[in-house]
C-alpha cells in the first residue's frame, strides 16, 4: 500500500523546465518525469531529472535523511544538479513517502542502503545517463548510508554529503535525559509489538526540548515545518499536539492546522502531515531504531574511501555534531571538507542553500566534470 493513497500516483511523464539562474550562468534546460523501480520485490518512487543536451551526463542518486521524503526540498537540489549538466535521480525508501512497503515509516538502515542500490542500477538504465560516471549525495542522516556505500563500492566517482550523520553515540548525547528515558521506554515498547507481531510503536522525529522525540533541539521543530511545501496540512491528531504545545511550536504559512482523520493506522499516536501532492509524512519511525542508531557509526569508514568526498559540515549544527564529522572527515586523505557558520536545517533553503550547492557544484566540476557539449555559456552583458 503506498503512503500517497489520497491522489493516484501518476503515470511517468517529462516536463520541460529552464530556470534563471543566479550564478552568472545559464542553467541547462531540463525534462524530469516521476519514476519507479524494485527494490528487493518492494516498488519505490521518485523523480528524474536530466538537462535535455544529447551528451550522456554523469548519475547522481540523492538520498534524503530521517524520516523525510524528496519533497522536502531535496528535488530542488536535483534539479539545481541537472540545471548543471548532471542526471539527478531522488526517491522515498521504502515505507517512506510515495513509496510502497508496509508496516508504514519502519527504518531499518540496511533496508535503506539496498533501496539506494536499486536506485543506482536502475538509474544507469535511464535515458541520458553516462553509466561510468556515478556520483552519490546524501543529507543528514543518507550522510551515513553513502559513507558506508563509498567505502565497500568500487564504482562511486565522487560523492557529497552534507550536515552528515557520522556517530549515533554523538547524537544521542546531544538529547535531554527526559529525551533518553521517553525514546528508550517507547523502544521497549516497539520491541515488545513487534515480538508479539503487531505493528511498530513510533517514537516523533522531532519535538520541544525535553519532549521523547529523536530531534529536539530548540527551534528544530519549526526548520523541519519550512521544509514541507505550500499547502500541507496537519492531520487531526497532529493539530492537537500543535495545540497542547501553541506557546512553544510556531507554523509558517506553509503549513495549516485540519480536522482530516490519519490515513493509516499506525500514526494514530504521532499524527501525519499531508502534502498537497498527496504524499503522506507520519511524524515518527520505529521506536527501536531510536536506541538501534546510537550503535551506528558510518563516520569510521571514511578512513576507507577511495573516490574523491566532499564533507559539508554545520559547525551550529544542533542534529549531527559538527566536531565528531569534522575529526572523521580530516581522518581520510580523499575527503574535501568545507565548514558553514550553519546549523542542520539552514542548507536546505535560502542564500545557505545557494552557497552550499554551488561549492558542491564547483567540487563535481574538478572531480566528475560533465561533457564539453553539455556546458553553457556565462551570461553576457
Amino acid at each position: 500500500m503506498s503512503a500517497r493513497s489520497p491522489v493516484p500516483f501518476p503515470q511517468p511523464h517529462e516536463h520541460a523546465r529552464s530556470i534563471p539562474s543566479s550564478e552568472g550562468h545559464l542553467p541547462l534546460p531540463t525534462v524530469e518525469r516521476e519514476v519507479e523501480f524494485l527494490s528487493q520485490g518492494v516498488r519505490c518512487r521518485g523523480l528524474f531529472v536530466r538537462p535535455q543536451a544529447a551528451v550522456p551526463a554523469p548519475l547522481m542518486i540523492l538520498v534524503t535523511g530521517l524520516g523525510g521524503v524528496y519533497e522536502m526540498h531535496i528535488d530542488a537540489f536535483a534539479r539545481r544538479f541537472a540545471e548543471a549538466g548532471y542526471a539527478a535521480l531522488t526517491f522515498d525508501y521504502r515505507h517512506f513517502g510515495r513509496s510502497d512497503g508496509e508496516p508504514r515509516h519502519l527504518l531499518v538502515v540496511h533496508e535503506q542502503q539496498r533501496d539506494i542500490e536499486a536506485a543506482i542500477e536502475y538509474g544507469r538504465t535511464l535515458d541520458g545517463v553516462d553509466p561510468s560516471r556515478l556520483i552519490l549525495w546524501g543529507t543528514s542522516l543518507a550522510g551515513g548510508h553513502v559513507i558506508d556505500l563509498a567505502s565497500r563500492r568500487d564504482d562511486i566517482s565522487a560523492s557529497i554529503i552534507q550536515c552528515p550523520f557520522t556517530d549515533g553515540l554523538a547524537s544521542a548525547r546531544h538529547l535531554s535525559p527526559s529525551s533518553q528515558l521517553g525514546i528508550g521506554l517507547l523502544a521497549l515498547a516497539d520491541s515488545v509489538a513487534r515480538l508479539l507481531g503487531r505493528p511498530p510503536v513510533l517514537v516523533p522525529l522531532a519535538g520541544p526540548r525535553g519532549a521523547p522525540a529523536l530531534m529536539t533541539a530548540d527551534g528544530t521543530v519549526q526548520s523541519v515545518f519550512a521544509l514541507l511545501p505550500p499547502g500541507t496540512r496537519m492531520s487531526r491528531q497532529l493539530s492537537r499536539l500543535h495545540r497542547l504545545f501553541a506557546g512553544r511550536v510556531e507554523l509558517g504559512d506553509n503549513v495549516t492546522t485540519s480536522d482530516t482523520d490519519e490515513p493509516f493506522a499506525i500514526s494514530q499516536m504521532t499524527g501525519s502531515l499531508l502534502f498537497p501532492s498527496g504524499t503522506v509524512l507520519i511524524a515518527g519511525v520505529n521506536a527501536a531504531f531510536g536506541v538501534q542508531i546510537a550503535f551506528w557509526r558510518p563516520g569510521k569508514n571514511l578512513a576507507k574511501i577511495t573516490a574523491p568526498m566532499l564533507v559539508c559540515v554545520c559547525e551550529n549544527d544542533s542534529v549531527a555534531p559538527a566536531g565528531r564529522a569534522i575529526r572523521y572527515a580530516k581522518s581520510s586523505p580523499h575527503c574535501e571538507l568545507k565548514i558553514y557558520p550553519y546549523d542542520h536545517f539552514d542548507i536546505y533553503t535560502g542564500e545557505p542553500h545557494a552557497i552550499v550547492s554551488r561549492d558542491q557544484l564547483d567540487f563535481l566540476a574538478r572531480t566528475v566534470p560533465v561533457s564539453t557539449g553539455a556546458v553553457v555559456a556565462p551570461n553576457l552583458p
